[in-house]
């Protein structure tokens, strides 16, 4: 075993099997590569990987809108506070207003639950307020408001 020292590589208790069930490389560049796994090969691993990575960007009806978030407060943070109420397909933190966010999650009853039992403290910050979103719209069109104020000037 290439990159272990000769005491562990060669003791007793050390066959690399271990080292393979925790996905700990033995690359002789270091002491186990970092924890790094090798890239997927199969079908089903590719699948697999692809299932454990966070999805972003994942279109959604049921999204949550996060507002008056402090400075300091992620989309990371954001991930992992809403990810006990459900399945999150998207922790959208737009970058020209930071204290803004969108979580959207995979169906009803989780944006509900997340509605009811968040709270407004996350990840040790306390933002303004938590409420339920708009859908994103699907099609980029050229729309704008319906029923809000035209574009016209005052009367007079």
């Amino acid at each position: 075993a290439g990159g272990l020292p000769p005491a562990v590589a060669s003791g007793p208790l050390f066959d690399g099997s271990a080292a393979a069930r925790l996905g700990v490389g033995l690359g002789a560049a270091g002491y186990g590569g970092g924890g790094e796994q090798a890239a997927p090969t199969t079908r089903s691993q590719l699948l697999l990987h692809q299932q454990e990575a966070p999805k972003q960007g994942v279109p959604g009806i049921w999204r949550l809108f996060v507002y008056g978030m402090p400075a300091g407060l992620n989309a990371d943070m954001l991930r992992g506070h809403f990810a006990r109420h459900g399945e999150l397909l998207d922790v959208y933190v737009p970058p020209k207003t930071p204290d803004l966010a969108y979580v959207t999650f995979s169906q009803q009853v989780e944006l509900q639950d997340a509605l009811l039992n968040s709270g407004l403290r996350i990840a040790g910050y306390t933002v303004q307020g938590v409420k339920a979103a708009e859908p994103r719209e699907t099609s980029k069109g050229g729309g704008g408001r319906v029923g809000g104020k035209g574009a016209g000037g005052r009367p007079g």
